[in-house]
């Protein structure tokens, strides 16, 4: 089988104090593949091009160590209308082929090791039209550098994607730098006008053209790293919103959204590695719509009346933690965890005893105390939960079955 390439590109514009970082992230990945990577500066006068001119030598005399079969690394300055425009310059220069992937990384972004080798072994397991593009978890850098995940993985399915609704209100954004697509895709979504002049919001644009045309597949690892810093595009978040409006107005994705959520067999599709075959092995996932409906709830509160007559039990259950902290705390408790199925059932033919030693282990001497407690009305159930919700949540299983022992 032939050696897979990924292809990688760049769009700059002085970038000096943070480009070497952004080439260093691509040219040191390592395994079996080629990379072929383009830079594509849009006349930088700030030291940007002697940075990519140095990266340039020290590729072509082997200077730099290289840990994969192969660099092809070139790069232009030229006049140009913007990020994407150069982008799409790029994108022209590669040529990537059909099946091959392709991804872009802006100057202040990362590629995190292992990410080009599992586009590789997916590259080689899985045909161009079965897997036609990826994403994975989300990374940041925070303004002081320090790395952290995403809190939440929220995974919108490919129609919730196509209808626009990763703008950072309904659903989170899809982030570009750890996104992969197939060169046959990028031709096809080129076809429908690809970035359309956008100056902030190609990248949204582009996954709504992408989502129309094949099935999105979500990764359990990131594989790419995106870094907050003064001054970049995308701290105008006003402005990027703005321009999702000219393209698709708030009210028709908010009308989308909660089309969406009434959808009860909403699902997306995961790819997770497989020990037995040495690859990745695809899986349908459901989509958590009551996560997605609190984020979006938080975000947007003019939707919460809408979003409460879609799920009038969470809503119900919400309106009795916040209206009594005591005993009906533990009615509401109780309804958040069944609607969230956050425990497995257990094999209530099993001795009591096992149980709760299964229990214990999971969740340790505290919630042991609470199941074993007949005396409900000395706890501060609204603190418990604020404090202990994964606690809570395992007393409140134990307790049911547990009461539902048959005698």
């Amino acid at each position: 089988m032939a050696t897979p390439t990924i292809f990688v590109a760049t769009p700059s514009f002085r970038s000096e104090a943070h480009i070497d970082q952004a080439i260093l992230s691509v040219v040191s990945q390592v395994g079996r593949f080629r990379i072929r990577y383009h830079i594509q500066d849009g006349l930088s006068d700030d030291g940007t091009i002697e940075r990519v001119r140095w990266w340039a030598n020290a590729i072509r005399t082997k200077e730099f160590p290289i840990h994969c079969d192969g660099i092809d690394f070139t790069f232009e300055s030229a006049a140009d209308e913007g990020m994407y425009d150069a982008l799409t310059r790029a994108f022209e220069t590669l040529e990537p082929p059909d099946d091959a992937f392709a991804a872009w990384i802006n100057s202040d972004d990362l590629i995190l090791p292992g990410a080009f080798a599992a586009l590789a072994n997916i590259a080689t397991g899985h045909s161009a039209k079965d897997v036609s593009w990826v994403t994975g978890r989300k990374s940041i850098t925070t303004a002081s550098g320090v790395p952290n995940m995403w809190p939440v993985q929220l995974l919108p399915p490919t129609g919730a994607i196509a209808s626009g609704l990763c703008d950072g209100i309904h659903l989170d954004f899809i982030h570009q730098e750890g996104t992969a697509f197939r060169g046959w895709l990028w031709r096809d979504a080129k076809r429908t006008g690809l970035f359309e002049g956008c100056k902030l919001a190609g990248d949204w644009l582009l996954w709504t053209k992408m989502a129309r045309l094949a099935e999105l597949y979500h990764l359990q690892i990131p594989l790419g790293r995106f870094q907050f810093r003064e001054g970049q595009l995308s701290s105008g978040l006003d402005k990027y919103r703005a321009e999702i409006d000219r393209f698709m107005p708030e009210n028709t994705r908010t009308q989308s959204f909660l089309e969406f959520l009434q959808s009860e067999g909403a699902r997306c599709k995961g790819l997770f590695w497989d020990n037995g075959t040495n690859g990745f092995v695809s899986r349908e996932l459901r989509s958590n719509r009551f996560a997605i409906a609190d984020v979006a709830r938080n975000r947007k509160p003019e939707l919460s009346e809408r979003i409460a007559k879609i799920f009038p039990e969470r809503a119900k259950s919400r309106d009795t933690a916040r209206r009594d902290p005591s005993r009906d705390m533990l009615t509401a408790l109780n309804q958040s965890v069944d609607s969230a199925q956050l425990q497995q059932p257990l094999d209530l033919s099993e001795d009591l005893a096992a149980t709760n030693g299964r229990y214990a282990r999971l969740a340790g001497r505290h919630v042991q105390r609470l199941a074993e407690d007949d005396n409900l009305d000395q706890y501060d159930w609204k603190t418990v939960a604020w404090r202990h919700p994964w606690k809570v949540s395992r007393w409140l299983a134990l307790r049911r079955y547990q009461r539902s022992k048959p005698v």
